[in-house]
């Protein structure tokens, strides 16, 4: 029987962004119309979350690795962060004082001027509500790579 002559051989892939409630952003991929979908080497189901440094390739294409931009939220302390507890020093988030939000929503100051700053962020290197990485920088998570066929 022949095929119809309307029929739509495209790759239907949807990847949606979604933050878990401790913080972690995770990308969930549902992937329609029969491509042949490879995440990590492995055979992809219907559906699959995927992580930061996780590689997808499609019908034999380019390898693609999964990479977060991240942008800090750094600054004076907001209205909703005034009198919050800092996990790292326990003290509470005057109006004003610069802190580092991670996206879980834990707050830490980030001093740097003054007798005795409380420079918090910078003693640790991962949230200690959520344990995702603090970055004080912008850039990507991890560092994307070029990828061979």
């Amino acid at each position: 029987m022949p095929e119809p002559a309307n029929r739509d051989d495209s790759v239907a892939i949807e990847l949606e962004s979604i933050q878990t409630s401790r913080g972690a952003r995770l990308f969930a991929m549902s992937a329609l119309r029969g491509p042949e979908v490879r995440i990590n080497d492995f055979q992809m189901a219907p559906i699959a979350l995927l992580h930061a440094g996780d590689q997808i390739r499609v019908n034999s294409g380019p390898a693609y690795e999964i990479a977060l931009f991240h942008k800090p939220a750094v600054g004076p302390a907001k209205d909703h962060q005034v009198g919050r507890m800092c996990p790292v020093c326990l003290g509470s988030v005057e109006t004003g004082v610069p802190v580092l939000e991670c996206g879980c929503g834990a707050v830490f100051h980030l001093e740097t001027e003054g007798e005795a700053p409380l420079e918090c962020a910078l003693a640790i290197t991962e949230c200690s509500q959520c344990q995702q990485p603090l970055q004080l920088e912008q850039g990507y998570q991890p560092e994307p790579e070029f990828l061979s066929r």
